[in-house]
């Protein structure tokens, strides 16, 4: 088990944020758990921001690979590419760096 000093991060790979969206719940309950990383979120540009309401104690920032592919072509399926960091509550962070 970790010391009370440890800094937990969490590589997730939600295959879309409407459907990891649970789990992300369940891991920002988690006590041990202070960063989040992210991957295919599925997010257009225009979205990102909702990896900031996905928990009231989440912090979000992500990126995304689709920004050029809906200006060229239509969007027909999911591109590779996004990723994001979901950290929180930043007193935790303070105390245990």
């Amino acid at each position: 088990m970790a010391d009370s000093n440890s800094l937990g991060i969490v590589s997730y790979n939600l295959w879309g944020l409407n459907s990891g969206c649970s789990m992300l719940h369940k891991l920002r309950n988690d006590i041990r758990v202070a960063v989040v990383a992210v991957q295919e979120h599925w997010l257009t540009p225009h979205n990102l921001n909702f990896l900031n309401e996905v928990h009231a104690e989440f912090v979000g920032f992500g990126i995304t690979a689709m920004h050029n592919n809906l200006k060229t072509q239509i969007y027909c399926c999911r591109i590779f590419g996004e990723v994001g960091f979901l950290w929180g509550p930043l007193w935790l962070l303070i105390y245990v760096l």
